[in-house]
C-alpha cells in the first residue's frame, strides 16, 4: 500500500499543482451531502460548483429525466392497482388483481435499477473528469518542460554547440505536445458536458470535484463472497423471482374443480418457464460478477507495473539531465527522456482511474450501493 501511495502523490503531487489548485479535501469537501451543492466560490469572477461524489449522485437521482419517468410509471402501477381493487368489489377476479399488484412491484423495482444505472453512470463520469483534469495538468508540465528545451536549444545552437536538426527535433516535440494538450482540452470540455447533463447542473457551470473519492484500496472480498452478494443483491432477480411467484399463485388459483384442464395446464406451463428463466438469469449474474471481479483484480495489478515504470522514468530522467548537463547526453536523448516521463506518468493516472472505473463496474454487478461500500 505504501508504493501505491507513493504512485499517487508522485503523479497529482508536484505535476498536478500546476493545474488544479484547492483540488484536496477541505471544508468544502467536508459538508453534509444533504446539500444539493457542497460548495461554491469563485474561479476568474465565475461561481464554482464544488461536489463529492455523494453529492454527484444525490443530484442526478433528483434531477434525471430517466427516473422521473420511471416514478410515472410507478404511479400508474398504482392507480392500476387501485382501479383493480375497486373493480373487484363488483366483479372478483382473483389473477387480475394479482396482475395488479405484480405491476406495482415490477413498477417499483424498474425504478430501484434506474436509480441503480444512474448511480453509477455518474461515478464513471465523475471519474473521467478528474482522469482529463490529471492527465491535463501532467501535459502543462511536459509542454513547460518541451519549451525550455526549445529554448536551450536554440540558444546551444546559436553558440554552435549544437545543431539545427536539434533545433528542429525540440520545435517537433513542443508542437507534438501542444497538439497532445489541446486534443486532451477538448476531451476534457466534453466529458465536463456529459457530467452536467447527467448530475442535472447548468451547461456553463463551473465544476470542481473532490478527489477523495479516488482510491487504491483492493476489494475485499472472494469471488464466492462476490457472487453470492450479487445473487442476494441484483434487482434482476428479484424481478424473475416475483413472476416465479406470480406463476405459482396462477397454478394455484387454477387448480381447482371450476377452472378448465387446458387452463391449468397452461398455468404449469407458464410457472416452469418462468423456473427456468430464473435458473438461467442466475448463471447469467454469476458470470456477469466474475467478469467484473477478474477485471478490478487485474486493474489493481497493473496500479503496481505502472509504478514501477514511473521509479524507472523518473531515474532515467535524473541520469540523462545530469549527464546533459555534463555535456555527456544528447538533445536527442534529453527529448526521448522527456517523452518517457510524461508516458509513465500519463500511464501511472490511466491505471489508478481504470481500476476505480472497474472496482464502480465490479460493485454494480454485485449492486452494492455507494453507501455500503
Amino acid at each position: 500500500m505504501q508504493g501505491l501511495r507513493y504512485l499517487w502523490g508522485v503523479v497529482l503531487g508536484a505535476v498536478l499543482t500546476l493545474f488544479i489548485s484547492g483540488m484536496t479535501a477541505g471544508p468544502a469537501a467536508a459538508q453534509p451531502a444533504a446539500t444539493a451543492v457542497a460548495g461554491s466560490g469563485q474561479l476568474d469572477g465565475e461561481k464554482v460548483v464544488r461536489l463529492d461524489l455523494k453529492q454527484a449522485v444525490e443530484m442526478a437521482l433528483a434531477n434525471n429525466v430517466e427516473l422521473a419517468l420511471a416514478r410515472q410509471e410507478v404511479e400508474a402501477a398504482r392507480v392500476g392497482l387501485s382501479q383493480a381493487q375497486a373493480m373487484s368489489l363488483v366483479s372478483p377476479s382473483p389473477t387480475t388483481l394479482l396482475q395488479a399488484e405484480a405491476g406495482v412491484a415490477l413498477a417499483e423495482r424498474s425504478l430501484a435499477l434506474a436509480q441503480q444505472r444512474v448511480a453509477f453512470a455518474v461515478e464513471g463520469a465523475y471519474y473521467d473528469v478528474l482522469r482529463l483534469q490529471n492527465l491535463l495538468a501532467v501535459m502543462d508540465d511536459a509542454l513547460e518542460a518541451a519549451r525550455r528545451q526549445l529554448a536551450v536549444a536554440e540558444s546551444r545552437f546559436r553558440t554552435g554547440v549544437a545543431t539545427q536538426i536539434d533545433v528542429l527535433r525540440a520545435q517537433t516535440s513542443l508542437m507534438q505536445t501542444e497538439a497532445e494538450r489541446a486534443q486532451l482540452a477538448d476531451n476534457l470540455a466534453l466529458v465536463l458536458a456529459r457530467f452536467r447533463q447527467t448530475v442535472g447542473l447548468d451547461p456553463d457551470a463551473a465544476v470542481e470535484l473532490d478527489e477523495t473519492a479516488v482510491t487504491y484500496e483492493p476489494v475485499p472480498m472472494t469471488l464466492e463472497e462476490a457472487i453470492a452478494e450479487g445473487l442476494r443483491n441484483r434487482l434482476e432477480l428479484a424481478q424473475v423471482r416475483l413472476a416465479v411467484e406470480v406463476a405459482e399463485k396462477e397454478l394455484e388459483l387454477a387448480t381447482n374443480d371450476y377452472t378448465p384442464e387446458l387452463t391449468r395446464l397452461q398455468a404449469a406451463i407458464r410457472l416452469e418457464q418462468a423456473r427456468l428463466q430464473l435458473r438461467q438469469a442466475e448463471q447469467g449474474i454469476a458470470l456477469d460478477v466474475q467478469r467484473a471481479y477478474n477485471a478490478v483484480q487485474d486493474a489493481y495489478r497493473r496500479i503496481a507495473v505502472t509504478e514501477q515504470r514511473l521509479k524507472e522514468m523518473e531515474e532515467n530522467w535524473r541520469v540523462v539531465q545530469a549527464l546533459y548537463e555534463a555535456r555527456m547526453a544528447t538533445d536527442l536523448e534529453v527529448l526521448q527522456a522527456q517523452t518517457g516521463l510524461t508516458e509513465a506518468r500519463s500511464a501511472a493516472i490511466h491505471a489508478v482511474f481504470d481500476y476505480n472505473v472497474a472496482r464502480a463496474d465490479f460493485f454494480q454487478a454485485i449492486a452494492r450501493e455507494l453507501s455500503d461500500r
